[in-house]
């Protein structure tokens, strides 16, 4: 899993403003998060999750704010958690996927 990883956040760190490239990465990342869990119901709602991501209003309104400036800040957010994940830091994996939700909350809030 963490080969797998490390490839998806070196593709990820690649994009420079393709919103929809950029998303396909980020599906991977979580879907192999997700794998390396080896727990079929979390990779099944995981699955559900992205689908319904794709059909609902997110999906727009995201290709519509992943700007560059935001590509690259999602790109370090990434390697960062990659970075825990990796050396098995679960707080840190934790609290940055928390950071992650939230901005995430926000954005669908109008916040941003």
């Amino acid at each position: 899993m963490k080969e797998d990883l490390d490839d998806i956040v070196a593709r990820i760190g690649q994009v420079r403003n393709d919103a929809d490239e950029f998303a396909r990465y980020e599906e991977d990342f979580y879907r192999t998060i997700a794998s390396g869990t080896r727990n079929p119901l979390l990779q099944s709602c995981h699955n559900l999750t992205i689908q319904a991501c794709r059909q609902s209003f997110r999906s727009v309104l995201m290709r519509h704010h992943l700007t560059p400036d935001r590509i690259q800040d999602y790109q370090k957010h990434y390697n960062t958690l990659f970075k825990a994940i990796a050396s098995r830091d679960v707080e840190a994996a934790v609290e940055y996927t928390k950071l992650h939700l939230i901005k995430e909350q926000k954005l669908l809030m109008h916040e941003t």
